[in-house]
Protein backbone atom coordinates (compact mmCIF):
# COMPACT_ATOMS: atom_id res chain seq x y z
CA UNK A 1 0.00 0.00 0.00
CA UNK A 2 1.36 3.61 -0.88
CA UNK A 3 -0.22 6.23 0.64
CA UNK A 4 -3.49 5.09 0.49
CA UNK A 5 -6.60 8.22 1.48
CA UNK A 6 -9.97 6.36 1.74
CA UNK A 7 -13.14 8.13 2.13
CA UNK A 8 -16.75 7.05 3.08
CA UNK A 9 -18.63 10.24 1.29
CA UNK A 10 -17.27 13.38 2.96
CA UNK A 11 -15.83 11.14 5.74
CA UNK A 12 -12.29 10.00 5.15
CA UNK A 13 -11.33 6.83 6.85
CA UNK A 14 -7.88 6.40 6.00
CA UNK A 15 -5.09 8.84 6.07
CA UNK A 16 -1.72 8.01 3.38
CA UNK A 17 -1.94 4.60 4.86
CA UNK A 18 1.49 2.72 3.80
CA UNK A 19 2.70 -1.28 4.45
CA UNK A 20 4.40 -3.92 2.53
CA UNK A 21 3.88 -7.66 3.35
CA UNK A 22 6.07 -10.86 1.62
CA UNK A 23 5.03 -14.09 1.17
CA UNK A 24 5.04 -16.08 4.34
CA UNK A 25 4.65 -13.34 5.93
CA UNK A 26 1.92 -12.95 8.84
CA UNK A 27 0.98 -9.31 8.85
CA UNK A 28 -1.08 -7.70 11.77
CA UNK A 29 -4.04 -4.94 11.46
CA UNK A 30 -4.17 -3.56 15.10
CA UNK A 31 -6.10 -0.83 16.43
CA UNK A 32 -9.48 0.22 18.19
CA UNK A 33 -12.67 0.16 17.06
CA UNK A 34 -13.32 2.37 14.37
CA UNK A 35 -9.68 2.84 13.58
CA UNK A 36 -9.50 1.90 10.33
CA UNK A 37 -8.72 -1.71 10.22
CA UNK A 38 -11.66 -3.09 8.18
CA UNK A 39 -11.52 0.02 5.62
CA UNK A 40 -7.98 -0.91 5.22
CA UNK A 41 -8.50 -4.81 4.15
CA UNK A 42 -11.77 -3.55 1.87
CA UNK A 43 -8.74 -1.10 0.28
CA UNK A 44 -6.74 -3.93 -0.60
CA UNK A 45 -9.45 -5.65 -2.10
CA UNK A 46 -10.92 -3.14 -3.99
CA UNK A 47 -14.19 -3.22 -2.58
CA UNK A 48 -13.80 0.45 -1.53
CA UNK A 49 -11.12 3.03 -4.05
CA UNK A 50 -8.88 4.75 -2.63
CA UNK A 51 -9.32 8.40 -3.29
CA UNK A 52 -5.35 8.86 -3.47
CA UNK A 53 -2.68 5.82 -3.42
CA UNK A 54 -2.21 2.72 -4.48
CA UNK A 55 -2.41 -0.87 -3.97
CA UNK A 56 0.34 -2.66 -5.56
CA UNK A 57 1.14 -6.63 -5.97
CA UNK A 58 3.83 -8.19 -8.17
CA UNK A 59 4.25 -4.68 -9.74
CA UNK A 60 0.59 -4.54 -10.86
CA UNK A 61 -1.83 -2.20 -9.66
CA UNK A 62 -5.08 -3.87 -7.87
CA UNK A 63 -7.35 -1.38 -8.96
CA UNK A 64 -6.71 -2.09 -12.49
CA UNK A 65 -7.44 -5.48 -12.59
CA UNK A 66 -11.07 -7.20 -13.23
CA UNK A 67 -12.78 -8.90 -10.64
CA UNK A 68 -12.57 -12.36 -11.74
CA UNK A 69 -9.05 -11.58 -12.06
CA UNK A 70 -8.71 -10.09 -8.74
CA UNK A 71 -10.44 -12.83 -7.17
CA UNK A 72 -7.46 -15.28 -8.07
CA UNK A 73 -5.08 -13.36 -6.64
CA UNK A 74 -6.88 -12.08 -3.40
CA UNK A 75 -9.15 -14.01 -1.32
CA UNK A 76 -11.07 -12.38 1.89
CA UNK A 77 -12.67 -14.13 4.78
CA UNK A 78 -14.72 -10.94 6.39
CA UNK A 79 -16.36 -10.37 9.41
CA UNK A 80 -20.02 -11.65 10.40
CA UNK A 81 -20.54 -14.82 7.73
CA UNK A 82 -24.01 -15.31 8.33
CA UNK A 83 -24.88 -18.93 9.98
CA UNK A 84 -28.20 -19.67 8.70
CA UNK A 85 -26.39 -21.43 5.20
CA UNK A 86 -28.33 -24.21 4.41
CA UNK A 87 -25.71 -25.29 1.89
CA UNK A 88 -23.08 -28.10 2.57
CA UNK A 89 -19.83 -27.40 3.59
CA UNK A 90 -18.47 -28.57 0.58
CA UNK A 91 -20.97 -26.69 -1.90
CA UNK A 92 -19.67 -22.95 0.02
CA UNK A 93 -15.85 -24.46 -0.54
CA UNK A 94 -16.65 -25.36 -4.28
CA UNK A 95 -17.84 -21.34 -4.84
CA UNK A 96 -14.26 -20.40 -4.15
CA UNK A 97 -13.49 -22.10 -7.89
CA UNK A 98 -15.66 -19.70 -9.30
CA UNK A 99 -13.13 -17.45 -10.11
CA UNK A 100 -11.00 -19.65 -12.10
CA UNK A 101 -14.74 -20.91 -14.08
CA UNK A 102 -15.75 -19.50 -17.60
CA UNK A 103 -19.40 -18.30 -18.03
CA UNK A 104 -21.52 -20.85 -18.11
CA UNK A 105 -18.44 -23.21 -17.27
CA UNK A 106 -19.35 -26.40 -14.96
CA UNK A 107 -16.84 -27.60 -12.07
CA UNK A 108 -14.60 -30.16 -13.22
CA UNK A 109 -12.86 -32.74 -11.49
CA UNK A 110 -9.60 -30.72 -11.24
CA UNK A 111 -11.94 -28.28 -8.74
CA UNK A 112 -13.31 -30.34 -6.69
CA UNK A 113 -9.84 -32.02 -6.07
CA UNK A 114 -8.78 -28.47 -5.24
CA UNK A 115 -11.52 -28.11 -2.88
CA UNK A 116 -10.78 -31.55 -1.65
CA UNK A 117 -7.50 -30.21 -0.73
CA UNK A 118 -8.45 -26.81 0.55
CA UNK A 119 -10.97 -28.52 3.11
CA UNK A 120 -8.56 -30.85 4.21
CA UNK A 121 -5.94 -28.39 4.69
CA UNK A 122 -8.37 -26.94 6.97
CA UNK A 123 -9.62 -29.97 9.19
CA UNK A 124 -12.78 -29.60 7.66
CA UNK A 125 -13.60 -32.74 4.64
CA UNK A 126 -14.73 -34.82 7.23
CA UNK A 127 -17.97 -32.74 7.22
CA UNK A 128 -18.06 -31.90 3.70
CA UNK A 129 -21.69 -32.90 3.60
CA UNK A 130 -23.28 -31.45 6.62
CA UNK A 131 -25.18 -27.86 5.76
CA UNK A 132 -23.09 -25.18 7.41
CA UNK A 133 -26.08 -23.94 9.89
CA UNK A 134 -25.39 -27.00 11.50
CA UNK A 135 -21.82 -26.05 12.18
CA UNK A 136 -19.97 -25.35 15.55
CA UNK A 137 -18.36 -21.14 15.22
CA UNK A 138 -15.03 -22.64 14.63
CA UNK A 139 -16.01 -25.29 12.50
CA UNK A 140 -18.10 -22.24 10.20
CA UNK A 141 -14.54 -19.97 10.45
CA UNK A 142 -12.59 -22.71 9.07
CA UNK A 143 -15.39 -23.65 5.89
CA UNK A 144 -14.95 -20.14 4.73
CA UNK A 145 -10.99 -19.83 5.02
CA UNK A 146 -11.07 -23.54 2.60
CA UNK A 147 -13.33 -21.63 0.21
CA UNK A 148 -10.79 -18.88 0.20
CA UNK A 149 -7.97 -21.51 -0.28
CA UNK A 150 -10.12 -22.89 -3.11
CA UNK A 151 -9.78 -19.53 -5.09
CA UNK A 152 -5.77 -20.17 -4.82
CA UNK A 153 -4.89 -16.82 -4.12
CA UNK A 154 -1.40 -15.31 -3.70
CA UNK A 155 -3.00 -12.77 -0.55
CA UNK A 156 -5.57 -13.85 2.28
CA UNK A 157 -7.29 -11.28 4.05
CA UNK A 158 -8.91 -12.18 7.26
CA UNK A 159 -11.32 -9.78 9.23
CA UNK A 160 -11.27 -10.94 12.97
CA UNK A 161 -11.19 -14.52 12.19
CA UNK A 162 -11.21 -15.48 15.87
CA UNK A 163 -14.13 -12.97 16.78
CA UNK A 164 -16.96 -15.21 18.83
CA UNK A 165 -14.43 -17.86 19.03
CA UNK A 166 -13.43 -19.97 22.04
CA UNK A 167 -9.63 -19.91 23.01
CA UNK A 168 -9.61 -23.59 21.53
CA UNK A 169 -11.38 -22.32 17.98
CA UNK A 170 -8.96 -19.20 18.23
CA UNK A 171 -5.68 -21.40 18.45
CA UNK A 172 -7.13 -23.40 15.88
CA UNK A 173 -7.60 -21.08 13.45
CA UNK A 174 -4.63 -18.91 13.73
CA UNK A 175 -1.95 -22.52 13.82
CA UNK A 176 -3.69 -22.87 10.73
CA UNK A 177 -3.02 -20.07 9.09
CA UNK A 178 0.92 -19.61 10.68
CA UNK A 179 0.95 -23.10 8.65
CA UNK A 180 -0.52 -21.75 5.50
CA UNK A 181 2.01 -19.13 5.60
CA UNK A 182 5.27 -21.13 6.48
CA UNK A 183 4.66 -24.29 4.21
CA UNK A 184 2.58 -22.49 1.18
CA UNK A 185 4.53 -19.14 1.36
CA UNK A 186 0.76 -17.62 1.20
CA UNK A 187 0.91 -13.83 2.47
CA UNK A 188 -1.60 -13.22 5.05
CA UNK A 189 -3.36 -9.83 6.51
CA UNK A 190 -5.40 -10.21 9.17
CA UNK A 191 -7.31 -7.56 11.60
CA UNK A 192 -6.85 -8.58 14.89
CA UNK A 193 -8.52 -6.90 18.12
CA UNK A 194 -6.77 -8.94 20.56
CA UNK A 195 -2.66 -7.85 20.93
CA UNK A 196 -1.95 -10.92 22.85
CA UNK A 197 -2.80 -12.89 19.45
CA UNK A 198 -1.31 -10.41 17.20
CA UNK A 199 1.94 -10.93 19.43
CA UNK A 200 1.65 -14.42 19.21
CA UNK A 201 1.18 -15.00 15.43
CA UNK A 202 1.61 -12.16 13.74
CA UNK A 203 5.31 -11.34 11.69
CA UNK A 204 5.04 -7.81 11.67
CA UNK A 205 1.98 -5.48 12.46
CA UNK A 206 0.33 -2.14 11.49
CA UNK A 207 -1.53 -0.34 14.94
CA UNK A 208 -3.97 2.17 13.33
CA UNK A 209 -5.62 5.12 15.39
CA UNK A 210 -8.56 7.31 13.48
CA UNK A 211 -7.43 5.82 10.23
CA UNK A 212 -3.84 6.50 10.50
CA UNK A 213 -0.73 4.29 11.01
CA UNK A 214 0.47 5.33 13.87
CA UNK A 215 3.17 2.34 14.27
CA UNK A 216 4.82 -0.27 11.74
CA UNK A 217 7.33 -2.90 12.44
CA UNK A 218 7.68 -6.17 14.52
CA UNK A 219 5.90 -7.08 17.64
CA UNK A 220 7.83 -5.60 20.32
CA UNK A 221 8.42 -2.31 17.77
CA UNK A 222 4.83 -1.77 17.47
CA UNK A 223 3.05 -3.24 21.29
CA UNK A 224 4.94 -0.99 23.20
CA UNK A 225 2.82 0.76 26.35
CA UNK A 226 3.61 4.29 24.70
CA UNK A 227 2.36 3.10 21.50
CA UNK A 228 -1.08 1.65 23.37
CA UNK A 229 -1.41 4.44 25.40
CA UNK A 230 -1.58 6.53 22.60
CA UNK A 231 -3.91 4.51 20.74
CA UNK A 232 -6.00 2.88 23.05
CA UNK A 233 -5.78 5.28 25.76
CA UNK A 234 -4.73 2.68 28.67
CA UNK A 235 -1.47 1.88 30.59
CA UNK A 236 -0.23 -1.38 30.19
CA UNK A 237 2.48 -4.12 30.78
CA UNK A 238 4.68 -5.14 28.45
CA UNK A 239 6.23 -8.56 28.91
CA UNK A 240 7.60 -11.56 27.47
CA UNK A 241 5.64 -14.90 28.27
CA UNK A 242 7.61 -17.64 30.16
CA UNK A 243 6.46 -20.53 28.23
CA UNK A 244 5.89 -18.58 24.75
CA UNK A 245 8.69 -16.56 24.48
CA UNK A 246 6.06 -13.99 22.96
CA UNK A 247 4.92 -10.65 24.49
CA UNK A 248 1.78 -10.49 25.99
CA UNK A 249 -0.08 -7.18 26.93
CA UNK A 250 -2.23 -6.88 30.56
CA UNK A 251 -3.46 -3.56 31.19
CA UNK A 252 -2.86 -2.73 34.57
CA UNK A 253 -4.61 -0.43 36.64
CA UNK A 254 -5.06 3.11 36.87
CA UNK A 255 -3.00 4.86 39.93
CA UNK A 256 -5.83 7.22 41.14
CA UNK A 257 -9.09 5.47 42.62
CA UNK A 258 -12.50 7.23 42.64
CA UNK A 259 -14.49 6.65 45.68
CA UNK A 260 -17.98 5.79 44.24
CA UNK A 261 -17.00 1.91 45.11
CA UNK A 262 -16.87 2.22 48.39
CA UNK A 263 -15.65 -1.36 48.83
CA UNK A 264 -18.88 -2.98 46.89
CA UNK A 265 -18.01 -6.46 46.24
CA UNK A 266 -18.64 -6.95 42.27
CA UNK A 267 -18.07 -10.56 40.80
CA UNK A 268 -17.17 -10.71 36.95
CA UNK A 269 -18.34 -13.59 35.13
CA UNK A 270 -15.59 -13.13 32.11
CA UNK A 271 -13.41 -14.54 29.99
CA UNK A 272 -11.13 -14.17 26.42
CA UNK A 273 -10.43 -10.72 27.15
CA UNK A 274 -14.27 -9.41 27.60
CA UNK A 275 -13.38 -8.59 31.36
CA UNK A 276 -10.06 -7.13 31.40
CA UNK A 277 -11.45 -3.25 30.59
CA UNK A 278 -13.87 -3.79 33.42
CA UNK A 279 -11.45 -4.81 36.21
CA UNK A 280 -9.35 -1.87 35.58
CA UNK A 281 -12.09 0.73 35.50
CA UNK A 282 -14.12 -0.77 38.74
CA UNK A 283 -10.70 -1.60 40.84
CA UNK A 284 -9.92 1.97 40.01
CA UNK A 285 -13.51 3.36 41.24
CA UNK A 286 -12.96 1.31 44.51
CA UNK A 287 -14.90 -1.82 43.91
CA UNK A 288 -13.42 -5.44 45.46
CA UNK A 289 -13.48 -7.00 42.36
CA UNK A 290 -13.71 -11.10 41.69
CA UNK A 291 -13.77 -12.75 39.09
CA UNK A 292 -14.37 -16.48 37.41
CA UNK A 293 -14.27 -19.20 36.40
CA UNK A 294 -10.80 -18.18 34.05
CA UNK A 295 -8.60 -20.27 32.18
CA UNK A 296 -4.73 -20.09 32.89
CA UNK A 297 -3.69 -17.90 30.34
CA UNK A 298 -6.96 -16.46 28.87
CA UNK A 299 -6.36 -12.54 29.13
CA UNK A 300 -8.73 -11.83 31.68
CA UNK A 301 -6.61 -14.06 34.11
CA UNK A 302 -3.80 -12.71 33.26
CA UNK A 303 -5.25 -8.95 34.17
CA UNK A 304 -6.83 -10.33 37.55
CA UNK A 305 -3.26 -11.52 38.52
CA UNK A 306 -1.43 -8.29 37.83
CA UNK A 307 -4.25 -6.44 39.65
CA UNK A 308 -3.92 -9.16 42.47
CA UNK A 309 -7.90 -10.15 42.11
CA UNK A 310 -9.23 -13.03 43.67
CA UNK A 311 -10.05 -15.41 40.99
CA UNK A 312 -11.37 -18.53 40.48
CA UNK A 313 -9.22 -20.57 37.51
CA UNK A 314 -8.96 -23.61 35.93
CA UNK A 315 -6.53 -25.22 33.53
CA UNK A 316 -5.28 -23.77 30.77
CA UNK A 317 -8.04 -24.91 27.42
CA UNK A 318 -9.52 -27.44 30.33
CA UNK A 319 -13.66 -27.47 30.28
CA UNK A 320 -14.89 -25.74 34.11
CA UNK A 321 -14.81 -28.48 36.76
CA UNK A 322 -17.58 -28.79 39.10
CA UNK A 323 -14.75 -28.23 41.93
CA UNK A 324 -14.19 -24.71 39.94
CA UNK A 325 -17.68 -24.08 39.61
CA UNK A 326 -18.69 -24.40 43.34
CA UNK A 327 -15.68 -21.89 44.26
CA UNK A 328 -17.40 -19.62 41.39
CA UNK A 329 -20.36 -19.82 43.40
CA UNK A 330 -19.12 -19.13 46.61
CA UNK A 331 -17.60 -15.81 45.41
CA UNK A 332 -21.45 -14.81 44.00
CA UNK A 333 -22.57 -15.64 47.29
CA UNK A 334 -20.11 -13.16 48.88
CA UNK A 335 -21.04 -10.61 46.17
CA UNK A 336 -23.51 -6.92 46.38
CA UNK A 337 -23.38 -7.60 43.01
CA UNK A 338 -22.40 -9.76 39.49
CA UNK A 339 -21.59 -8.38 35.98
CA UNK A 340 -21.44 -11.13 33.21
CA UNK A 341 -19.87 -10.35 29.93
CA UNK A 342 -20.31 -11.39 26.35
CA UNK A 343 -17.24 -14.39 25.85
CA UNK A 344 -18.14 -17.32 23.85
CA UNK A 345 -20.45 -19.60 25.10
CA UNK A 346 -19.30 -23.67 24.79
CA UNK A 347 -19.47 -26.68 26.69
CA UNK A 348 -16.65 -26.18 28.10
CA UNK A 349 -17.74 -22.86 29.97
CA UNK A 350 -21.50 -23.37 30.14
CA UNK A 351 -21.10 -23.43 34.27
CA UNK A 352 -20.56 -19.91 34.17
CA UNK A 353 -24.01 -19.34 32.18
CA UNK A 354 -25.14 -21.52 35.31
CA UNK A 355 -23.53 -18.87 37.96
CA UNK A 356 -24.85 -15.89 36.40
CA UNK A 357 -28.43 -17.41 36.91
CA UNK A 358 -27.75 -19.00 40.27
CA UNK A 359 -27.00 -15.10 41.33
CA UNK A 360 -30.07 -14.33 40.58
CA UNK A 361 -32.05 -17.03 42.17
CA UNK A 362 -29.68 -15.84 45.38
CA UNK A 363 -31.53 -12.25 44.71
CA UNK A 364 -27.68 -10.99 43.76
CA UNK A 365 -28.29 -8.01 41.21
CA UNK A 366 -27.13 -9.21 37.75
CA UNK A 367 -25.77 -6.92 35.09
CA UNK A 368 -25.37 -8.12 31.50
CA UNK A 369 -22.15 -6.13 29.83
CA UNK A 370 -21.65 -5.70 26.06
CA UNK A 371 -19.68 -3.29 24.23
CA UNK A 372 -22.13 -3.28 21.41
CA UNK A 373 -25.38 -3.39 20.53
CA UNK A 374 -24.37 -6.19 17.72
CA UNK A 375 -22.11 -8.42 20.27
CA UNK A 376 -23.71 -11.21 22.08
CA UNK A 377 -23.11 -14.19 22.99
CA UNK A 378 -21.99 -16.97 20.64
CA UNK A 379 -23.39 -20.07 21.55
CA UNK A 380 -22.26 -23.93 20.74
CA UNK A 381 -25.50 -24.95 21.46
CA UNK A 382 -29.01 -24.59 22.11
CA UNK A 383 -29.09 -25.34 25.80
CA UNK A 384 -26.57 -21.99 26.43
CA UNK A 385 -29.31 -19.48 24.57
CA UNK A 386 -31.91 -21.38 26.66
CA UNK A 387 -30.35 -20.30 29.36
CA UNK A 388 -29.65 -16.89 28.55
CA UNK A 389 -33.19 -16.33 27.76
CA UNK A 390 -33.86 -17.61 31.20
CA UNK A 391 -31.62 -14.70 32.87
CA UNK A 392 -33.34 -11.47 30.77
CA UNK A 393 -36.85 -12.92 31.53
CA UNK A 394 -35.88 -13.20 34.87
CA UNK A 395 -34.99 -9.19 35.12
CA UNK A 396 -31.32 -8.81 34.44
CA UNK A 397 -30.01 -5.51 33.77
CA UNK A 398 -27.70 -4.20 31.14
CA UNK A 399 -25.07 -2.17 30.14
CA UNK A 400 -23.23 -1.13 26.67
CA UNK A 401 -20.32 1.29 28.18
CA UNK A 402 -18.53 1.34 31.43
CA UNK A 403 -19.91 4.65 32.32
CA UNK A 404 -23.02 3.51 31.74
CA UNK A 405 -22.25 0.01 33.53
CA UNK A 406 -20.78 2.08 36.80
CA UNK A 407 -24.49 3.94 36.74
CA UNK A 408 -26.10 0.83 37.00
CA UNK A 409 -23.67 -0.59 39.83
CA UNK A 410 -24.00 2.55 41.84
CA UNK A 411 -28.15 2.53 41.22
CA UNK A 412 -28.14 -1.15 42.46
CA UNK A 413 -25.67 -0.99 45.30
CA UNK A 414 -26.99 2.48 46.63
CA UNK A 415 -28.81 0.69 49.40
CA UNK A 416 -27.65 -0.61 52.86
CA UNK A 417 -26.14 -3.65 51.10
CA UNK A 418 -26.45 -7.34 49.56
CA UNK A 419 -29.85 -8.59 50.45
CA UNK A 420 -29.55 -12.00 49.63
CA UNK A 421 -28.75 -14.86 52.24
CA UNK A 422 -26.05 -17.55 51.68
CA UNK A 423 -27.42 -20.75 51.44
Amino acid sequence: MEGVTCYYGAMRVLKEASLSAGDGEIFGIIGPNGSGKTTLLRCISQLLKPRAGRVVMDERDLAGLGKRELAREVAAVTQGQPADILFTALDVVMMGRIPHLGRFQRESGKDLEVARKAMERTGTWHFANRPVNELSGGERQRVFIARALAQEPKLLLLDEPTSNLDICAQLDILNLIRGMADDEGLTVLVALHDLNLAARYCDRMALLSRGEVTALGRPEEVLTPANIKRAFGIEVAVRRHELTSTLYITPIQPAVRAASGRGRRVHLICGAGTGSRLMNILSGRGYLVTAGVLNVLDTDHETARTLGLEVVEEAPFSPITEAAHKANLRLIEEAEAVVLTSPPVGPGNLLNLKAARYAQEMGIPLVIYRESAGEGHDFVYEKGRRIMEEIKEAGAEEASAPVQLTAVLEGLLDGPGPAHTKV
